[in-house]
């Protein structure tokens, strides 16, 4: 018999990804999308995250404040920091770009690795003695921020700013964090654990999976996956409606 996790958390960041280019309407379309997609959901207990409600805690979360170095991670994270930056002075800005890169192409365990650019690596062993700030859309275990930290050293005052957090996890980066919204519990090891997080936007974007052979996909084409851990044999439904919102996202 399927064991989906006692709750899962399902967080409308796709909403986030196509505010500033689409119109009214196809946001309206992504949030039905959302909506459908959430009662398909196996697990006894579903709590939808609302990027609105999200993203009103988290342009409050941060108070006026300078940073010398603001590190973005990734074009989310630079869309998020432009969200808050009327209320911040930074020295300087910049995005990094760091993949989650899967060596087993099973996704058992859904370990990864981290893929970053030599270039980028040398930058930010460069940071010492400042004020930084990293953003991130989610934080769930926390380590693609462990791997930044490490590269930029002990010397440096770090501080964080997301939209969605895991409770264990703030409490075990031992950095001051503004977030938008703090889940109860921690994140998974494996997908055994009584509760789970997903992002809309993984099921949907093209690159939300990266194998150490280049290859890239949504979660959404891994059936296996998405029938094991989240929509059981509705699966095929679920893959209808995120058809019909797929080309807003290319």
């Amino acid at each position: 018999m399927q064991q989906y996790p006692r709750r899962v958390f399902f967080f409308n960041d796709a909403e986030f990804a196509i505010e500033d280019r689409a119109n009214k309407s196809e946001i309206d379309q992504v949030r039905r999308a959302f909506s459908q997609v959430s009662r398909y959901i196996k697990s006894p207990e579903v709590s939808v995250i609302d990027y609105q409600l999200c993203r009103i805690n988290f342009e409050n979360a941060l108070g006026s404040a300078h940073y010398d170095e603001v590190i973005c991670l990734g074009g989310k994270g630079l869309s998020l920091y432009n969200k808050v930056k009327q209320s911040l002075t930074a020295g300087r800005v910049r995005e990094l770009k760091i993949r989650r890169v899967f060596d087993d192409q099973s996704l058992d365990n859904f370990d990864f690795g981290m893929a970053m650019s030599p270039g980028d690596y040398a930058e930010l062993e460069k940071i010492a003695n400042k004020s930084v700030l990293i953003v991130d859309d989610v934080i769930y275990t926390g380590r693609t921020l462990d791997y930044v930290l490490k590269c930029i050293g002990d010397t440096n005052a770090v501080s964080m700013l997301t939209m969605v957090a895991m409770e264990h996890t703030r409490d075990n980066l031992g950095r001051q964090l503004f977030a938008g919204l703090i889940i109860p519990g921690g994140p998974w090891s494996g997908r055994d654990q009584d509760q789970d997080l997903w992002c809309f936007r993984d099921l949907i974007e093209s690159d939300a999976v990266v194998y150490s052979t280049g290859k890239a996909e949504s979660f959404i084409e891994r059936e296996d996956i998405m029938r094991r851990y989240l929509f059981g044999d509705d699966y095929g439904a679920v893959t209808s409606v995120i058809s019909e919102i797929r080309h807003l996202f290319k």
